[in-house]
């Protein structure tokens, strides 16, 4: 059976891990998968996986198995659980209150025509595809010394706008570039203008740069982290949490707090809407 963010939770509360270093090698003569990598992004395919401390090849087969995608640096997502969510991973400072995202632009959603995925992510799940999946961002707040401190999980559609909001001002803006007169250059960024001076030399990149504020800062009224316990919250809409198994939600309910809050619906702040916030400190 797929593996769920529900079975991550429980994985992570039972291991107790907060030393994302063990998440970059696995004793002295036992390298993990890959060690090119950010090992938050190692901590949660774990999580997802169940294989904290598995070895190597156990490890493989657990990615192959629950993961029809696990991405790249420079394309989201970073997870897509098979046949399930998509997940992007972003780790910042204690004191960061803002997400870098660079060119790709908020989601609420994870849409098969965004450009900014490989062809290889568009056709991760076979012949019949996928358009749209659940999108989850997941964002650890670590300190200098590599411990996790802070780490929640939040859908996009309790953070962020409906992605065609974002995908219509990126379209604007490319439309606005392209009325400029010069010639440009087929891109995935906003443009890519040539022949910029008269002898011909130069070119311009223009890129967009798209920052959110953290989850943490968004919720700090329902998010409430311990100051000396790793403190894990993943907020997702009721509809969503309903979703899941059972068997998954008793287990929740049974080893974590799970409480019912009205949060701001993104796509009108007038409007709330009805969602589930799991907390559990350790």
């Amino acid at each position: 059976m797929t593996t769920t963010l529900l079975t991550a939770l429980i994985v992570i509360n039972r291991a107790r891990e907060n030393d994302l270093s063990k998440f970059s090698l696995v004793g002295r003569n036992q390298p993990r998968v890959n060690e090119v990598g950010d090992p938050l992004d190692k901590f949660i395919k774990d999580a997802l996986c169940g294989s904290f401390f598995a070895y190597s090849q156990q490890r493989n087969e657990r990615y192959d198995e629950e993961f029809s995608h696990y991405g790249d640096q420079n394309n989201p997502p970073d997870i897509i659980i098979r046949n399930s969510d998509a997940i992007e991973v972003k780790k910042v400072g204690m004191e960061s209150s803002e997400l870098q995202l660079n060119s790709s632009y908020p989601k609420s959603k994870l849409m098969s025509d965004d450009l900014m995925l490989t062809e290889q992510c568009r056709n991760c799940e076979g012949e019949k595809g996928w358009k749209e999946k659940d999108m989850v961002y997941a964002v650890g707040h670590v300190d200098r010394g590599n411990i996790l401190r802070v780490l929640t999980f939040v859908y996009g559609d309790c953070f962020v706008a409906n992605t065609k909001l974002y995908k219509e001002i990126r379209e604007n803006l490319v439309k606005e570039i392209k009325s400029l007169n010069f010639p440009f250059s087929e891109t995935k960024e906003l443009g890519r203008m040539n022949r910029i001076d008269p002898n011909e030399v130069t070119k311009l990149r223009i890129r967009g740069m798209w920052i959110v504020k953290s989850p943490l800062k968004v919720f700090s009224d329902i998010m409430k982290p311990s100051e000396n316990q790793t403190s894990v919250f993943t907020l997702m809409r009721k509809k969503k949490y309903d979703s899941f198994g059972r068997n998954e939600a008793s287990l929740i309910e049974k080893e974590m707090d799970v409480r019912d809050v009205k949060i701001k619906d993104p796509d009108n702040p007038k409007r709330l809407i009805n969602a589930k916030l799991i907390s559990f400190y350790y």
